[in-house]
């Protein structure tokens, strides 16, 4: 079970990592629980992205209904993707990784975090009383389910949670080195200035 305190902590830890738009209104998509969950709409369109957020069951107004594993949206639509803990809630983790591919253009970013043992293989886990299911992931297989796509994996972050390891990834379609890390580094002096600005630093 996910602590109260990890979700925004983990938004925040996305958040780090969102480099500004390379241009005005790039289409961004937000695969999250519900619209602007702890300000992600605001903080992205401050960054000069057009955001658009869905899950498969949306109880709040602006949320479209979307099945991760058959996205609607034309190929190459957003320039950043983020999926945070939502693969280990659908029926095939691997289809819905192709279909982040699909949909992320050439040049952009896919932010993709997920809850992942370094230890065990990844196994479904069904629950009781009508509660539906959850992936338990191994680290092996999640390489496996990112790149077999043809996701380049860019970086990858590991912080341990109350349950499971939190794993975070930024992927990307074959960017040159020098663009990603550019855009990477460009967003932690972005932060960091943000940081300052809150005094935080």
């Amino acid at each position: 079970m996910t602590t109260e305190w990890e979700i925004p902590h983990r938004v925040k830890e996305q958040q780090f990592y969102i480099p500004p738009a390379p241009r005005p209104d790039t289409p961004c998509l937000d695969l999250a629980p519900g619209a602007n969950q702890f300000g992600m709409k605001d903080f992205t369109e401050k960054l000069g992205y057009t955001y658009t957020v869905a899950n498969s069951d949306p109880k709040e107004n602006g949320v479209l209904k979307e099945d991760l594993c058959n996205l609607s949206f034309k190929d190459g639509a957003f320039g950043l993707v983020m999926c945070s803990h939502v693969l280990d809630r659908v029926e095939s983790p691997m289809t819905a990784c192709q279909q982040l591919f699909r949909v992320l253009d050439s040049e952009g970013l896919c932010i993709l975090s997920l809850p992942c043992s370094f230890t065990g293989e990844t196994r479904r886990v069904d629950h009781s009383k009508g509660r539906g299911f959850t992936w338990q992931f191994g680290y092996r297989q999640v390489q496996e389910m990112i790149t077999q796509p043809g996701f380049h994996i860019g970086l990858e972050v590991v912080r341990p949670a109350a349950i499971a390891t939190n794993y975070l990834a930024i992927l990307h379609k074959g960017l040159p080195r020098e663009l990603f890390v550019g855009a990477l580094s460009f967003a932690a002096k972005l932060q960091e200035r943000r940081e300052k600005a809150a005094g935080i630093r």
